[in-house]
């Protein structure tokens, strides 16, 4: 499904670029933090000396920090729109200038479709968001195993969203490095352009001063002809 672009209010700004990143950098940490977390007690959990109490005792910090992502991940929003969870009517994109960012590129869950979220996409038929996704002690080897595995792909895939809100936040720099917005929604020029302009302007000064000191010349060259002129009368 094609993302919908968010258009329907006034055109976005910088701020708005800005801000809209920064909040969704901020959520895929934290998210990360807790995945990573969550990882490390899954490996803990591969130990054979571990009894099933012990196991029940890991899984529920794994619990915990399974629940606190889901709650990063449906409680995200800026500007009112909720960007790590594509709802039913499919991905979102934000556009700044020829800078865009698909929602499809960092949703950490989806309702449309599970494959466009981190989170709810299947990974050699585990999922995350499943009941069974746990590391209890009524679960099998094979079962904890497969949860480390998937949480390795899990981990790696808020490794690329990050990098997909990097590389639009170096979009959104390059837009305004070359033509930003002015508070009237119209183009100005930056610091860099200004110092173009300036560089042209002495060019052009020094070319001009050239030029007449060429022509000062020239007529000083040309006076004894002139006084000559004068006293033949």
């Amino acid at each position: 499904m094609a993302p919908k672009l968010l258009s329907d209010t006034a055109p976005a700004t910088p701020s708005d670029a800005i801000s809209l990143s920064q909040t969704l950098e901020g959520s895929l940490n934290q998210t990360t933090e807790a995945l990573t977390r969550m990882r490390q007690l899954a490996g803990q959990s591969l130990g054979d000396t571990l009894s099933a109490s012990q196991r029940d005792s890991l899984n529920n910090e794994f619990s915990a920090m399974k629940s606190e992502i889901l709650r990063i991940a449906g409680s995200t929003s800026y500007n009112g729109e909720n960007w790590l969870a594509i709802g039913t009517d499919g991905p979102k994109s934000f556009t700044f200038g020829d800078a865009t960012l698909d929602q499809s590129r960092v949703a950490l869950v989806s309702s449309s479709n599970p494959e466009d979220g981190i989170l709810t996409r299947s990974y050699d038929g585990v999922s995350f968001s499943s009941d069974a996704f746990n590391i209890s002690g009524s679960s099998s080897a094979e079962q904890r195993q497969n949860i480390v595995d998937t949480l390795d792909k899990i981990i790696s895939g808020t490794s690329t969203a990050r990098a997909a809100i990097g590389a639009f936040q170096g979009e959104v720099s390059e837009e305004l490095n070359t033509r930003p917005l002015s508070n009237s929604g119209t183009y100005t020029p930056t610091s860099r352009q200004v110092d173009d302009f300036d560089t042209d302007f002495s060019d052009l000064r020094s070319k001009i001063l050239q030029q007449a000191g060429v022509s000062v010349l020239s007529q000083a060259n040309n006076l004894p002809q002139i006084a000559f002129s004068l006293l033949r009368g």
